[in-house]
């Protein structure tokens, strides 16, 4: 309120805090407590101290604010653990009025006082209504005198009788009833008066019921009664006045005094007396009295209570009696069918306190009872008056209300009477009873019974004068629409009739649509001829309306709104509903328009565009819209709301214009008010939101506040908002601004290692960011490890669907995501380019990481678009599976319906091929070209399933696909995908073999698919009837069967059949073809027949005329021989001849029929072999530059032909399919490690050839051959047999003789194999692995060990016998997926035999290279649909991989966000470094160290790029300084580890040409040990060590090389030997000069400057090179390379017989060469590094001038280059030639006779080259500079 101070209206607080003030703590809660006004109806105060100690003020600035805390019942303070405090609030006024009342008595504190205090505090919790029903009596007591009212008043008594309250009273006072004190009831009150003796009594007492439970229990309040100063005189006369009795009364003769108030009570014979002093009451009550001769009695009376008391002589009310009033028979039948009348006067007479019983049904003499309600005892001071005259008012007020209801008796007549009876029974008003055949009773409300007497009466008398009438009259109808009798009806049609005949009957007839007219005869066919001209006369027109409008008019009655629209606005129209228009009929044109304005005007619709949906599902909603509809629809709907069906989300009103207008309005408020609406604003990068996130927090934390959730999206880079709607929009237009205000820059870095740079010191750099430049900073590639995450997180798949086929494949529907999902391979959808479509192959690309994408842009670089329906496999970089197939789907044309769908069958059918090519065995398709290219969800799942199928059945089974996965994150497209593959793979079709089995193709071309997108009940049907069905040729040529008639091939040439007469047009094929190309083929055909022999087997060529081709050949077929003559080579020679011609016609397709089955009759099945042999030998044979294309084209009713083509169409696709299968296994090349075993990967099986023992393999199987007893007594039978021990014997004695399937499997008893396979010998070595190898998979063993089967007392050839296994092994291999079997060994004992199988495997890797290329490059001319060359591809390539890392910066400044890019990009590159690594022996490196160096690349985030091209190669690394640092030492390592390994291995074959260690074998001869630990034992014996330690079959022993003697753990003695090979050639020497070797291989030493061989080796080489300086010259001392040199001089000295063979010459290296050329000589394999232009071998110089040159000696980093000084066996030499991998003959007659060399010029030769590593000694090493 304006003008109030704070503070203006207090409330006076007590708890319990003691007499001081509350706590600080308490006081805050106090405050808050009261400031609430949910916690206690409070609102604004203060706090204040009270004068009182124990209370303070609370003061309110409100008075409202007051009061509402007032009129709460309890008050109470939560103070948490503490409990609750219970709070009394009261107004200051009563505490001040009780301090006055206290001060003015002057009473002294007592005992008493304080006792009440104490009880205060201890009740200080309870409510507040409580305490002050019970602190006014109890003060009472405190601040009254001894003199104070004796008696008690008890309140809420009403649960107990006298008896029982006396009892209670006892029980807490320890008084006794009647002795002390008595109880006077006042029962209506429900209160009681005790009276003690003893005014102290009183007071004690009503302490005590303040304490008392049981008082509290029934909530009984006691307070001292006041001392009163009235009394209460009854029994007055009426006559006597208020003076009357104040001068009785004041009479000292009565006992009176002062009288201040006299109150009359007329209706009660009684007054109320005040008296200005008490103690005149006392003498009054004393005597007795008396007014005009009438005795008076005189009680105390007490205003507080309402009443006087009488003390034990209280009167009692007595209850007046009912009483009957006798009600009309007929009355009582009329209410007894009203039920809600009888309800109404019970109401009425309630009111009287009267219930009302109603006599019983079918009563003679019924009688209603009067009885006196409960409510009548409820009436506390006015109840005996009411008593006295409620019999007189109940019987008043009944008889006012019957006077509303009569009946009366009418005389009828029954003839007349049912018609009247009918319309008076229909008024609810009235009951009309029959008293007799004339006479009826009406009975019922006075008016309406009175109404229908005045009715009965009249009818009476009109039905006497129409009963002459009718006897008269005729009736006849009018036929009339109802619109435009309602035009007529308002127009005044009856009342006009009316006028002129007042007696004629017209009405319309709604069923039969005719106005019936009833009278006489001149009158009846007047009428009807005017109705007809104005009917006929009568204008409409058609009013086009909106649609929501029309509905409307629908679904109302058009009669009732033509009435409101037209009638009302007296407009003589009316509408009806004709289709989808309104037809309007008026009584005139004016009429018409006025009507056509008011439809426009007063009918209108409105939409809601509802946003949220949740809006009308609250009940608020609903009631709305019931309010509304029963607000406007009361008499007539006029308004229809519709809710949102379907999709369309909108609310339309519909109706009359003002009330969907106020409809309108309300349902937009409401939609409005309760709208939570969702806004998304896009940002530009995720470091946007993120800035505003962190930067911007007080505009979303304000926005929060108003119920708006802001939440920032990093996954998609937006804002997005919710809430109420009108919040939204402005938080929407508030972020748009600060959106537009920033500034945001991508930074993209292609440095390695930047991202994990960034990311160690994240949150430093993006501190330094916020700091130095107040940007935000972020790697944008932390969106997609968000993202992974999430994906991750949402990994789990849900299956929809599974079907499991007879072959075991698996076909499931799953809910997942294909971004990790877990199979073998993932089909992802692309677009022709190979780019992704958006949506799941974007996601799919993203999730796989640059990687891929890289990949897919190199395959279109370099092989072009992918085409429609063809797929490519890529790896999957980051994803969980091997490999992702790119699919090119087609897009929708909806005029190709059937070819958009055949691509996409065409499409699934080649990725499932092509995963089965890569022996895949699970595969995961989405729901390809589904919404994003426009095709329908349903026919395309319905395709992709048909295709699975079709693919599936084409494979016969065999194949490596296991799990067919269809997968899509949308649960629509999940439903219709498992319903796809429920009807297709459940549809009852004959079997899998009756379809045509279209396999996989030569060329890897898709065949097309026999099941469509239609019912699979009709797929069939429809088999036949299939358009397209092909195969290719190995060299390309595509073969088509078309169904069709020849005349509608579209080929550029077709082929016609004319017979040997020459004539055209004879037979259908001729006469079709004649007809559609019209008179000019004939023509042309007459001149080119022309000088044509009957009977030659020829072809004429003519244009094609009408006929869609370009040409027609004609061939001139002679009759069937029945195969005696040469009709069958003719026609061979004709269809090659005509597929020679359009070859030479330079045209791309032909199109034959089944030429020569008709009337020449050729064999059907015949003719489809030989033509179908024609093209593939014409394929084969010939070099095509344009053919593409030939056409077998067959009439549809050509049954015969058709079953004859497709057969041998599904019998070429089988062959092909074959061979096929057997070119989809890949082999890897063959590697040796360094104990000799050669490796090679066949398609998913690891071969190994090893030198070993077979007995020790730990494989799953061991092979063992045997004769059909099982009593070898040697061979690898026999050492199997005794390591197995005798349980295998005691096996094997069990099948003797009785084997038939070839082999016996036995356990493995001793052996470290689980199973042991028997052979039984036979020669067919290449069929006995077979059968193993498929016992194997068939038993799932996973590893195999073989002998060299046959190459022992069989005595095959070790070349056979490793080419005859091997392709049994590829065989296998390629012949189906091998699930189970991974791993063949075959162990070879005799160490000569592994170079045979060595160069049979080296065989299968050159073959499978050629057939690979040849398969990749038509797979890759298919797929890109263009020819690519056969260029051979490096066999090693380093993809460089650099993770491109983004940064987004965000700013509020262009320039900030600049500085902020400039400075993370040049942080990053400060940290970049490069190193390069240069050695001769990266050339060499192969697939294992490329796999090291991408798993470096990967792992350590650097780039590394391998420069083979380079001289010499080297490894160019490049990224973060320490990570350069550490992978460069991996490397150098890696090709330190390779440099070891050749030296080792070189060494161990120059001791072994040396000398040979050997054990003795179990057979009783000594076996060679392997190269390696021949070294060992060798090295060992130089070094004069005493022992050795080595493996002799896989078991360690102790080698003692005094006595030759080996010894295990086991105690097991071998004996060894040592034969020197070439024992005449051992004693050779090392050059004198050579220092001691001291144990080393190998020995580098620095000549003195002053030394002969330093000054001799310096003289020849400043021969030609006077201008280099020498730093220094070296002497290579390699002792086992010296003697290997000694032994090829010598023998080149006994061939040459002593002539010169050796020379000094030059050589120039590179510094990374010398390790390996000072170990292992010179190393041929490095010809044509630099130059190979007379040979690929080892080259040398005769002077040192050329090998100077840095092609050759490459300078290192510090400018040192270096040239060896070698001895060189030259021997013979002859002129070389580029190509030369060997010295070329002497003489050709003898080819085994070579030249040792050969050189440059044979007169005077520069250059020398070498063929044998071994003819040359690397004797010095010249390190010098320029």
């Amino acid at each position: 309120m304006a003008g109030q101070q704070p503070g203006a209206f207090p409330l006076l607080v007590r708890g319990d805090w003691g007499a001081a003030e509350p706590p600080g703590a308490l006081r805050k809660k106090l405050l808050c407590y009261f400031q609430s006004q949910k916690r206690s109806g409070g609102g604004e105060c203060e706090l204040r101290a009270a004068p009182a100690p124990g209370h303070l003020l609370v003061c309110f600035a409100r008075r409202d604010v007051r009061q509402r805390v007032l009129q709460r019942q309890t008050h109470e303070l939560d103070l948490g653990e503490k409990g609750k405090l219970r709070l009394l609030v009261t107004e200051p006024e009563t505490a001040a009025t009780t301090e006055k009342g206290t001060s003015e008595k002057k009473l002294v504190p007592t005992k008493e006082n304080r006792k009440w205090e104490a009880s205060q505090a201890t009740e200080s919790f309870v409510p507040n209504t409580e305490l002050q029903e019970k602190s006014c009596p109890v003060e009472n007591v405190a601040e009254r005198s001894a003199g104070t009212s004796p008696s008690v008043v008890l309140e809420n008594v009403q649960h107990f009788n006298a008896k029982c309250l006396c009892m209670l009273l006892e029980n807490i006072s320890g008084l006794t009833t009647n002795d002390d004190f008595h109880v006077e009831m006042i029962p209506e009150i429900n209160a009681a008066v005790v009276t003690f003796m003893k005014s102290s009594d009183a007071e004690e007492f009503v302490k005590k019921c303040a304490e008392n439970k049981r008082i509290k229990k029934f909530k009984i309040t006691a307070r001292l009664l006041e001392v009163t100063h009235s009394i209460k005189a009854e029994n007055i006369p009426a006559r006597v006045s208020t003076d009357y009795i104040t001068v009785y009364f004041e009479s000292a003769c009565n006992g009176g005094g002062p009288v201040s108030d006299v109150r009359l009570l007329p209706e009660e014979c009684s007054a109320i007396v005040t008296f200005c002093s008490p103690k005149d009451l006392s003498t009054v009550l004393e005597k007795q009295h008396s007014l005009e001769r009438t005795p008076i009695f005189v009680h105390p009376y007490y205003h507080s209570l309402g009443t006087a008391l009488y003390g034990e002589e209280r009167p009692s009310v007595k209850m007046p009696d009912p009483f009957g009033v006798p009600l009309d028979p007929y009355i009582w039948q009329f209410l007894q069918r009203q039920d809600k009348l009888i309800q109404k006067i019970n109401q009425e007479m309630a009111v009287c306190h009267c219930d009302v019983k109603w006599p019983q049904t079918g009563c003679a003499h019924p009688e209603i009872t009067l009885c006196p309600s409960s409510s009548l005892s409820e009436q506390k001071k006015p109840m005996i008056q009411l008593i006295k005259t409620w019999k007189q008012d109940a019987s008043a007020e009944l008889s006012r209300i019957m006077s509303c209801y009569t009946a009366i008796k009418c005389q009828v007549n029954s003839a007349e009477w049912e018609d009247v009876k009918a319309r008076l029974m229909k008024d609810v008003a009235l009951i009309v009873t029959d008293a007799s055949e004339e006479m009826v009773v009406i009975a019922g409300d006075r008016a309406a019974v009175h109404s229908a007497e005045k009715e009965v009466r009249e009818c009476m008398e009109k039905a006497m004068k129409d009963r002459k009438r009718q006897n008269q009259s005729i009736e006849i109808s009018v036929s009339v629409m109802p619109g435009k009798y309602a035009v007529l009806h308002n127009a005044g049609l009856e009342e006009n009739i009316y006028k002129e005949y007042p007696c004629l009957k017209i009405f319309y007839d709604d069923t039969k649509k005719t106005i019936q007219l009833c009278g006489l005869p001149v009158e009846v066919y007047k009428i009807k001829a005017d109705l007809l001209e104005k009917v006929l006369n009568m204008p409409y027109k058609s009013v086009n309306i909106a649609p929501h409008v029309f509905r409307y008019l629908q679904r109302v009655d058009n009669k009732t709104i033509s009435e409101r629209l037209f009638t009302s606005e007296k407009i003589k129209a009316f509408y009806e509903l004709k289709d989808d228009t309104v037809v309007l009929f008026g009584d005139s044109p004016k009429d018409l328009l006025d009507a056509e304005k008011q439809i426009n005007t007063d009918l209108d619709y409105k939409c809601i565009d509802l946003e949220d949906s949740e809006v009308i599902k609250k009940e608020e909603w609903k009631s709305l819209v019931i309010l509304s509809c029963e607000k406007y629809n009361y008499s007539q709907k006029t308004v229809i709301i519709d809710e949102p069906v379907g999709k369309e989300n909108k609310v339309i009103i519909t109706g009359f214009s003002k009330a969907v207008a106020e409809v309108y309005q309300n349902i937009f408020d409401f939609i409005d008010r309760n709208t939570q609406v969702e806004e998304v604003i896009p940002a530009k990068s995720v470091a946007v939101v993120q800035f505003i996130e962190k930067e911007k927090s007080s505009v979303y934390l304000e926005f929060r506040k108003k119920g708006v959730t802001v939440c920032f999206g990093t996954k998609v880079p937006r804002i997005s908002l919710s809430g109420p709607k009108a919040e939204v929009l402005k938080a929407v237009t508030t972020f748009q601004q600060i959106l537009s205000s920033l500034c945001c820059n991508n930074v993209l870095i292609d440095k390695p290692g930047a991202k994990e740079f960034f990311t160690e010191r994240k949150d430093t750099y993006v501190l330094e960011a916020k700091q130095k430049y107040n940007c935000l900073i972020r790697l944008k590639v932390e969106e997609q490890e968000q993202k992974g995450e999430k994906v991750d997180n949402k990994g789990e798949r849900e299956l929809c669907y599974e079907e499991t086929l007879e072959s075991g494949v698996v076909i499931a529907v799953y809910k997942g995501n294909l971004c990790n999902y877990p199979v073998d391979v993932v089909v992802n959808v692309s677009s022709e380019d190979s780019k992704p479509l958006g949506g799941l192959a974007g996601a799919l690309l993203q999730a796989a990481g640059p990687d891929l994408q890289r990949e897919c842009e190199q395959l279109v670089e370099k092989y072009g678009r992918l085409q429609p329906g063809c797929a490519i496999i890529t790896g999957a970089g980051k994803l969980p599976c091997k490999h992702v197939i790119h699919a090119a789907g087609p897009r929708w044309r909806k005029k190709e319906t059937e070819k958009c769908l055949r691509s996409v069958r065409k499409t699934v059918k080649n990725c499932l091929q092509l995963a089965e090519t890569y022996n895949h065995r699970s595969i995961a398709l989405p729901s390809m070209s589904a919404g994003i290219s426009g095709f329908t969800l349903q026919s395309c799942a319905h395709s992709i399933v048909s295709s699975i199928k079709k693919t599936l059945q084409e494979s016969m089974g065999d194949s490596s696909l296991k799990e067919v996965h269809l997968v899509d994150d949308a649960d629509e497209i999940v439903r219709v995908l498992s319903k796809a593959v429920k009807q297709v793979f459940t549809a009852k079709l004959s079997s899998w073999t009756s379809l045509p089995q279209l396999s996989k193709l030569s060329s890897w071309t898709s065949l097309p698919q026999l099941s469509d997108s239609r019912d699979p009940k009709e797929s069939q049907k429809a088999t036949r009837k299939e358009d397209l069905q092909m195969v290719t040729t190995n060299e390309g040529l595509r073969i088509r069967l078309e169904e069709r008639k020849i005349q509608d091939a579209t080929t550029d040439v077709i082929v016609n059949s004319v017979g040997m007469d020459l004539q055209l047009g004879v037979g259908p094929l001729c006469k079709a073809l004649l007809e559609k190309a019209g008179p000019g083929l004939q023509l042309e055909f007459d001149k080119e027949k022309q000088g044509q022999v009957a009977g030659q087997a020829t072809v004429l060529c003519t244009g094609g005329c009408n006929l869609p081709c370009k040409s027609v050949l004609h061939a001139i077929l002679p009759t069937w021989d029945k195969g005696k003559g040469q009709a069958l080579k003719t026609l061979e020679d004709i269809v090659s001849c005509c597929l020679q011609k359009t070859e030479a016609l330079a045209l791309n397709s032909i199109t034959f029929p089944a030429i020569g089955t008709g009337g020449f009759g050729f064999p059907k099945s015949t003719v489809a072999k030989l033509m179908f042999d024609a093209v593939f030998e014409f394929s084969r044979g010939h070099t095509r530059k344009t053919l593409q294309e030939v056409h077998f084209v067959l009439h549809p009713d050509d049954t015969g032909n058709i079953q004859a083509f497709t057969t041998e169409l599904e019998r070429r696709v089988a062959e092909n399919r074959s061979v096929a299968a057997r070119q989809q296994i890949f082999i890897e090349p063959v590697t040796t490690n360094a104990l000799g075993v050669h490796e090679m990967q066949i398609g998913s099986i690891t071969l190994q050839v090893i030198n070993g023992d077979i007995t020790k393999e730990d494989t799953d199987v061991i092979v063992n051959i045997s004769n059909p007893t099982f009593n070898a007594t040697s061979g690898v039978f026999k050492a199997i047999m005794d390591a197995a021990g005798s349980q295998v014997e005691g096996e094997c004695a069990q099948y003797a003789g009785q084997l038939q399937s070839g082999f016996v499997t036995t356990q493995g008893g001793k052996l470290q194999c689980s199973k042991i396979i028997h052979l039984i010998h036979s020669l067919d070595v290449k069929n006995q692995v077979t059968q193993v190898l498929q016992e194997c998979e068939l038993r799932m063993y996973a590893s195999v060990a073989f002998p060299a089967i046959g190459t022992g007392q069989a005595g095959q050839s070790p070349a056979k016998v490793a080419d005859n296994m091997l392709d049994a092994i590829v065989e296998f291999a390629s012949k189906k997926a091998v699930q189970h079997l991974k791993k063949i060994r075959i162990v070879i004992f005799q160490t000569e035999m592994n170079s045979k199988f060595y160069e049979s495997m080296k065989k299968r890797q050159e073959l499978d290279a050629h057939d690979s290329d040849t398969d990749e490059s038509k797979f890759i001319s298919f797929l890109f649909g263009k020819n690519q060359s056969t260029e051979k591809k490096p066999p090693l390539v380093l993809e460089k991989k650099v993770e491109l890392v983004t940064f987004q910066i965000c700013g509020e400044s262009q320039k900030n966000v600049d500085d902020a890019a400039s400075w993370i990009m040049n942080l990053i590159l400060k940290e970049q470094c490069e190193n390069i690594i240069s050695d001769e022996l990266i050339e060499s490196f192969d697939q294992r160290q490329i796999k090291t160096l991408e798993d470096l690349q990967r792992r350590q985030h650097v780039t590394i790029q391998l420069e083979n091209n380079q001289s010499p190669p080297h490894i160019k690394i490049s990224g973060i300084s320490r990570d350069v640092y550490s992978v460069s030492v991996e490397v150098q390592n890696m090709i330190q580890k390779l440099k070891d390994t050749q030296e080792e291995r070189f060494e161990a074959e120059l001791v072994y040409n040396l000398v040979e260690w050997r054990y003795l074998g179990s057979n009783g001869t000594f076996v060679a040990f392997d190269k390696l630990t021949n070294m060992q034992l060798e090295n060992a014996k130089i070094a004069k060590k005493t022992h050795v330690c080595v493996k002799i079959k896989n078991t360690n022993y102790k080698v003692d090389l005094n006595t030759l003697q080996a010894n295990n753990d086991q105690g097991t003695t071998i004996s060894i030997q040592r034969v020197p090979k070439n024992e005449e050639k051992q004693m050779v020497e090392v050059p004198l000069e050579w220092e001691d070797m001291k144990g080393e291989w190998v020995r580098v030493v620095n000549l003195l400057p002053t030394s002969q061989q330093y000054l001799d080796v310096q003289k020849a080489f400043r021969k030609t090179c006077p201008s280099f300086t020498i730093e220094k010259i070296e002497r290579i001392q390699n002792p086992f390379l010296w003697q290997t040199y000694q032994i090829k001089k010598n023998s080149l000295d006994v061939k040459n017989k002593n002539e010169n063979n050796e020379k000094l010459l030059f050589h120039g290296t590179a510094r990374s060469s010398l390790s390996t050329i000072n170990c292992n000589g010179f190393d041929r394999g490095f010809a044509g590094k630099n130059a190979a232009m007379i040979g690929n071998g080892t080259y040398f110089a005769v002077e040192a001038n050329y090998s100077a040159q840095d092609t050759y000696s490459r300078p290192d980093r510090n400018g040192k280059k270096y040239m060896y000084l070698a001895r060189v066996l030259t021997g013979q030499y002859c002129t070389g030639s580029p190509g030369l991998i060997t010295a070329p003959p002497k003489n050709p007659a003898a080819p085994t006779d070579l030249y040792d060399s050969v050189v440059d010029n044979v007169a005077l030769p520069t250059i020398f080259v070498i063929f044998n590593d071994i003819q040359a000694y690397p004797e010095y090493l010249i390190t010098f500079r320029r």
